[in-house]
C-alpha cells in the first residue's frame, strides 16, 4: 500500500483530474451543443465524391475530380482498414467523439507524462499540462476544425517521452511508447506536424550523442539509438500505405 499511494498521487489522480477539467470546460458539447468547425464541414463537402464512389463500388478511390483539376485522395478521405494504428486511434477517441474534444485531453495527458519523464514535480506537471492543452494555438485550431493537426501534435509529447526514456535506460518502456505513438502520429495524417516532430527527435539525438562522447558511453548510445530505430520502423510500417 505504501508503494501504491505515490503512484496514484503522481499518475492516476492527476490524469483523472485532467479529464475532469476537460469535461467541465466542454460541458456544453456534452449537453448536445456542437462546435462549428469550418474545415470539418468543408472537408465533408470535398470528400462527398469519394464517399459516393466507395458506397457505389465498394472500392477505395485514390483520385478525386472534385478538388482543383483533380488530385490524390490520401489527404482527404482515404481509408486504410488494415492499418492497426487507425483502429487504435478510433479506440482512443471513442469516449470523446462530440466535436473531437477528446483531442485536448490527449494533449494534456501526453504533456503531463512527458514532464514527469523530465522529472518535473507532479503537480507542476499538472499545471503545465493544463497550460499546454489550453494554449491558444490548439483551441483556435480545434475551433477551426484542424483536428488532424491537433491530434498529431497530441502524440508528440509521448513520442518524446519514449525517446528520452530509451536514452535514460528504460529501454523496453521507451521502445513501446515510441513505436506506439510514432505510429499514431503518422496515422493522424498531418505531415507538417510529423515533420516538426522529426526536428525535435533529431535535436534529442544530437544532444545525447554529445553527452555520450563526453561521458564515454558511446556503446550505450548506439544501443539505445538502434532500439529507437526499430521502434520508428514499427511505427512507420503499418502506415506505409
Amino acid at each position: 500500500m505504501k508503494d501504491l499511494w505515490p503512484r496514484l498521487k503522481n499518475y492516476l489522480i492527476p490524469v483523472i483530474a485532467l479529464i475532469v477539467v476537460n469535461f467541465i470546460y466542454f460541458y456544453p458539447v456534452l449537453q448536445g451543443e456542437k462546435i462549428a468547425q469550418d474545415d470539418i464541414m468543408l472537408g465533408r463537402a470535398k470528400g462527398k465524391e469519394i464517399r459516393d464512389y466507395r458506397t457505389e463500388t465498394g472500392d477505395e478511390p485514390l483520385w478525386t475530380q472534385a478538388m482543383f483539376s483533380g488530385m490524390p485522395t490520401f489527404q482527404i478521405s482515404t481509408l486504410y482498414p488494415d492499418n492497426i494504428f487507425e483502429h487504435l486511434s478510433r479506440a482512443l477517441t471513442y469516449l470523446g467523439k462530440p466535436s473531437s474534444i477528446y483531442i485536448i485531453a490527449l494533449l494534456m495527458i501526453g504533456f503531463y507524462i512527458l514532464l514527469l519523464t523530465m522529472k518535473v514535480d507532479p503537480w507542476l506537471s499538472f499545471a503545465g499540462a493544463i497550460a499546454f492543452g489550453f494554449s491558444a494555438f490548439f483551441i483556435i485550431s480545434l475551433a477551426a476544425g484542424h483536428n488532424a493537426k491537433v491530434r498529431a501534435a497530441a502524440y508528440i509529447p509521448m513520442v518524446v517521452a519514449g525517446v528520452l526514456m530509451t536514452y535514460r535506460g528504460k529501454k523496453l518502456l521507451g521502445f513501446a511508447l515510441t513505436a506506439l505513438f510514432m505510429g499514431l502520429a503518422i496515422a493522424a495524417n498531418h505531415f507538417q506536424i510529423t515533420y516538426y516532430l522529426g526536428f525535435i527527435i533529431l535535436s534529442i539525438i544530437v544532444a545525447q550523442l554529445v553527452l555520450a562522447i563526453r561521458e564515454r558511453t558511446i556503446p550505450e548510445f548506439m544501443k539505445a539509438s538502434f532500439i529507437l530505430l526499430a521502434a520508428a520502423l514499427i511505427g512507420i510500417g503499418p502506415n506505409i500505405g
